[in-house]
């Protein structure tokens, strides 16, 4: 057996949870909208689903799962340039891409949900909740994640940056820098971190905004409700 068809073998083995239904099930007849595409040969198409996926060759295997109406999985877009890419979107209207580049995750879990992980090696995307989206690229090593209905996380345009997005409605993002991170916790939270390196931004806080920009090394932290945290030069740290 290729190492693809191990690969799916043991997720539908394993029953691999997702938005709360297993890959078993989801192969099954139960299932009115599912699409299952491996190293690009299409293994279960039914309903309003869409997949695709590219030869990885002996790399590792791109996988491409959608299961909902009008959900859509793509993983790699190159054949032969592009492996070990995994994009799974589940719910109604979600989208998962992990294309051009290698090692890349995408996951979409919810409706209207989108995550995408592109344009470099081993990033990571996770949007969970209703019109949830995160996007990860320009870069290796991002991370981003979305985790509250309407949040919205984004990490890239360098290496190793992460966003994350915890919150109903909240926006995290850390992109054009490097080793950066911005956390949105709370409702209706800003994180932002932009053209910096090493920087931190944290919204604790409903509503709050932590913002860095153009300075390395720096820190905003914004835990009372309503506030806002702005960092305006290098090596400075701003609490409200």
């Amino acid at each position: 057996m290729s190492s693809s068809r191990i690969v799916v073998a043991a997720l539908i083995a394993g029953g691999l949870a997702t938005g709360g239904t297993t890959v078993a099930s989801a192969a099954g007849t139960g299932v009115e909208n599912v699409c299952i595409s491996v190293n690009g040969v299409e293994w279960v198409q039914a309903g309003t689903a869409t997949c695709s996926s590219v030869d990885g060759g002996d790399d590792g295997a791109n996988i491409a799962w959608a299961m909902g109406d009008d959900a859509s999985a793509q993983a790699g877009d190159s054949v032969g340039l592009h492996s070990g890419n995994l994009a799974i979107a589940t719910g109604e209207s979600s989208i998962a891409r992990a294309t051009d580049g290698d090692g890349n995750s995408a996951s979409a879990q919810g409706a209207s949900s989108s995550a995408f992980a592109s344009a470099g090696d081993d990033n990571r995307a996770l949007a969970i909740g209703d019109g949830s989206l995160a996007s990860s690229g320009g870069g290796d090593q991002n991370l981003s994640a979305a985790t509250g209905d309407l949040s919205h996380a984004s990490a890239g345009d360098g290496d190793r940056n992460t966003a994350l997005a915890f919150g109903y409605d909240s926006l995290a993002n850390a992109t054009d820098a490097h080793d950066s991170g911005a956390w949105a916790w709370g409702a209706e939270s800003t994180a932002f971190v932009h053209e910096g390196g090493r920087s931190r931004a944290f919204a604790l806080g409903d509503a709050t905004t932590a913002r860095v920009r153009f300075d390395a090394d720096s820190t905003a932290i914004a835990r009372t409700d309503g506030c806002t945290a702005m960092v305006t030069e290098a090596d400075q740290t701003v609490t409200c």
